[in-house]
């Protein structure tokens, strides 16, 4: 994928979760897709849904939110589903710690200085796509075709 190739962070088909609890830093979340054990896919790319390490998308409205999935667990009376013996399907609800990064403009990247608008319960997560980690990390979000080119060869003279 080319340079400033942004796109929405909030394709339905990587939804994770929803937002149960919310800090400062940190926030709760009810991880619908992670209980399965197996991760998804669209498009040829996977999803992870609830693995340790993730990047996440917290849909906030007029922002967006770049999270990081620290922990992931189920409570005590669901333990069990996640053996893999029983015959019947899974039946249970993880729950996962996501750490607050960044806030960011969701139409176009452009990131904000620390966390503009915190999210509310029942905000949408989202599996961050690996592009769109890729170019927030390489800082390539703000490109455009608009920037000046001005050769300083052409106005400097250097005399040996």
């Amino acid at each position: 994928m080319g340079q400033n190739k942004w796109f929405s962070p909030y394709d339905p088909i990587r939804r994770i979760g929803s937002v149960i609890n919310v800090s400062a830093t940190e926030l709760i979340a009810n991880l619908s897709k992670a209980g399965s054990g197996e991760p998804g896919w669209s498009f040829g790319n996977r999803i992870a849904a609830g693995e340790v390490n993730e990047f996440v998308f917290i849909d906030v409205g007029e922002t967006a939110i770049l999270g990081r999935l620290v922990k992931v667990w189920i409570e005590g009376g669901e333990r069990l589903s996640v053996d893999g013996l029983a015959d019947k399907p899974l039946e249970n609800h993880p729950i996962g710690l996501i750490q607050l990064l960044v806030s960011l403009n969701p139409v176009n990247g452009k990131n904000h200085k620390g966390i503009k608008q915190h999210p509310r319960l029942g905000s949408q997560i989202y599996s961050a796509h690996s592009e769109l980690v890729s170019i927030i990390a390489e800082g390539k979000q703000d490109d455009t075709s608009e920037k000046i080119y001005l050769p300083l060869q052409l106005f400097l003279m250097i005399h040996p």
